[in-house]
């Protein structure tokens, strides 16, 4: 017992030596995005298992998830509205069978005044509430990975890569 107290304390000690930072144990940050909205608004990809709808804080001081244990995998906007689709998850990261799942949720944002409708169950029930709110939804998504693809990745301020783009911009070095 005494021997594993001590494995796991040198090992500690190795890592804080190091530099080492959980992030940097799970990834470098490559391959992260934050794909800007309106509103003060973005979805940002934390790691491959973290999609998620974010309001920015000012200054750039960081960002804070509108939507829990949610895993971004389409969105629509219509301002001020953003329409998503995506996997509930039970933690904040999906897991790789949440990832695959197919049982969506579907949720309807205003970033005028920051209310959150949702989750519904089918995009049937997403399309009725926007047709209250005078929205005519497509279930046509927007996939936040494929928006970013063709973007010139930057460096952030602690040495991490990330892409940091407009839709009307991802789109049109898509399609380039």
């Amino acid at each position: 017992m005494i021997k594993l107290l001590s494995v796991a304390l040198l090992l500690c000690i190795c890592v804080s030596l190091s530099g080492c930072s959980l992030h940097s144990l799970v990834g470098d940050g490559r391959g992260d995005w934050t794909l800007e909205l309106f509103g003060g608004y973005a979805i940002v990809k934390v790691n491959s298992y973290c999609i998620n709808l974010v309001r920015l804080l000012e200054d750039g001081a960081g960002s804070t998830y509108i939507i829990p244990n949610f895993f971004v995998q389409g969105f629509q906007t219509s301002e001020p509205y953003i329409l998503l689709k995506g996997i509930r998850c039970e933690g904040e990261f999906a897991t790789d069978i949440e990832r695959n799942a197919t049982d969506y949720s579907y949720y309807l944002f205003n970033t005028a005044d920051g209310m959150l409708a949702g989750p519904y169950a089918s995009f049937d029930e997403l399309a009725h509430s926007c047709a209250d709110h005078a929205l005519l939804v497509q279930d046509t998504w927007l996939s936040p990975q494929s928006l970013v693809n063709g973007i010139e990745p930057k460096r952030g301020e602690h040495g991490n890569t990330y892409y940091y783009c407009k839709p009307e911009t991802a789109v049109a070095a898509s399609a380039a």
